[in-house]
């Protein structure tokens, strides 16, 4: 090959060579590029956080409304059924005698093992010469007593029936050995339900309450009567005015204040060592809402001077508390605005209304979920007011609508998604 055909197979393969590598650079930016289109088109897109932005609320009630009318003797706390604190209490909160409240404690424990739907009788229950045999002792006790008659039987709700109205001590003692075998098989799961139910300051001693070992609080008792109001065979039985029981016969509430105020439970205690006592729920108006109060009203010298106390305990209560629309539905509470600047409004859906007492303020906060889109109408939170013992949630939910943004923003912000 001469000089000059080796000069042009020189050229020629150098051509060749840059044509390869452009073609290999020309599909390298093309290829990338695709990769760069894809990956920015398809990445996840952050998410916008809410800014909460609440309307101002004012209640209507001024700080004069007065507290509740409490006795000059004895405890006692009071509140609504919803709410796990007191709104008002009175007297000395150490535990002390509570009687035969302790019977709703025995029904509530016995209940627990063998429940009981709101109408049912549940099993029969036989009465034996063991049985009749407590009515004596429990006279001697100085104690309230219903018949007995061996070889009959009753329901485990006309039991009920006969601890919860005329407080008969012997039935309570007598249902609770047919439900756990023994007194102190009784006492220890009554100790464990107390436990687990966060009564620290309660003592059960017996099934009846005419030991005066048995205790608690008015805390404690506000507590007891949540619990009764939950159970409805057990609210239903304590609303009861009177039953009848076959042999027995007519058996009166000794809760005499049933219908008055509202009244509508639960349970008398009286005692030497406890006066006289209840443990009481009541149905009132407020504002044309209705609202469940429980209380305790202990120590007082007489039963009529227990019921003057929790008449115008619940009374004062009743006047001093109030409810407030505190937010519309509808409210706007905040927004959404995205990194590619669309935005989206946040409403609750439904009023916010508080039951309110005296002149307390609730705390209000809003809890929105981060969102990258979101369609109008998606809830993503909710809305919550907050006072003593009680939470008020209402769903938020978004107004528009949160849109994706546009290919060329995505293109433009590919480290953002």
């Amino acid at each position: 090959m001469s000089a000059t055909d080796r000069r042009a197979t020189g050229t020629r393969r150098r051509r060749t060579i840059s044509a390869v590598a452009g073609a290999l650079a020309t599909v390298l930016v093309l290829g990338g590029a695709g990769y760069y289109g894809y990956t920015a088109l398809t990445a996840p897109l952050p998410a916008a956080s809410a800014s909460i932005a609440l309307p101002s609320t004012t209640t209507s009630a001024a700080s004069a409304l007065p507290d509740t009318d409490w006795p000059d003797t004895g405890a006692g706390a009071i509140s609504i059924l919803s709410r796990s604190e007191p709104l008002s209490e009175f007297g000395d909160a150490s535990p002390r005698p509570i009687a035969s409240i302790t019977k709703v404690i025995t029904a509530l424990v016995i209940l627990d093992k063998h429940p009981l739907a709101a109408d049912e009788d549940g099993p029969d229950i036989a009465i034996t010469a063991d049985d009749a045999a407590l009515f004596w002792d429990v006279l001697a006790a100085d104690g309230t007593s219903a018949p007995v008659y061996p070889g009959t039987s009753l329901t485990q709700r006309q039991v009920l029936e006969a601890i919860m109205l005329p407080s008969a001590n012997n039935y309570a003692i007598s249902l609770s050995r047919w439900a756990f075998g023994s007194d102190d098989a009784f006492l220890e799961a009554a100790r464990s339900w107390l436990e687990e139910h966060g009564m620290d300051d309660t003592v059960v001693t017996d099934a009846s309450g005419l030991d005066a070992g048995s205790v608690s609080t008015p805390r404690d008792l506000l507590t007891l009567a949540g619990l009764a109001m939950q159970n409805t065979a057990l609210s239903a039985i304590a609303s009861q005015t009177s039953a009848e029981l076959p042999m027995i016969g007519t058996i009166e509430n000794s809760n005499e204040l049933l219908g008055v105020s509202g009244v509508t439970g639960i349970k008398t205690g009286t005692s030497n060592a406890a006066g006289a006592g209840l443990l009481f729920s009541a149905e009132v108006d407020v504002d044309g809402r209705d609202v469940t109060l429980v209380g305790a009203v202990l120590g007082q010298d007489t039963p009529s001077a227990r019921s003057e106390a929790v008449r115008t305990a619940i009374e004062s209560t009743t006047g001093s508390l109030h409810a407030e629309t505190l937010i519309p539905a509808g409210t706007a509470v905040g927004e959404y605005r995205s990194a590619w600047g669309d935005r989206a409004s946040l409403y609750i859906t439904a009023d916010l209304v508080e039951v309110l007492w005296r002149d307390e303020q609730p705390t209000i906060t809003v809890d929105a979920e981060p969102v990258s889109t979101a369609d109008s109408g998606d809830e993503v939170g909710t809305l919550v007011s907050t006072v003593p013992g009680h939470r008020t949630s209402v769903p938020v939910a978004v107004r528009g609508g949160l849109n994706e943004p546009s290919p060329w923003w995505r293109l433009a912000n590919p480290n953002l998604g």
